[in-house]
């Protein structure tokens, strides 16, 4: 699967697509979700925000690593 041919994903507060979204979390909402660059500043001042990482849509295919053999 061509990661370029993914769709991109949606910031769960404003529904804007983007490749670039921050994983969050507030009291407001316990559970982790996704926010745009636009609405992360609002975000980030509610009660009790966390961050939980970044999300970056890559045009790039990743090449997987061998495995390597295990002896015993």
């Amino acid at each position: 699967m061509l990661l370029h041919l993914l769709p991109m994903a949606c910031c769960e507060r404003c529904s804007s697509n983007g490749s670039l979204h921050y994983r969050v979390s507030t009291t407001a909402r316990p559970e982790w979700h996704f926010v745009c660059p636009g609405c992360w500043p609002t975000t980030s001042l509610e009660e009790g925000y966390r961050y939980g990482g970044t999300r970056k849509r890559s045009g790039r295919r990743r090449q997987r690593r061998p495995q390597q053999a295990t002896t015993g």
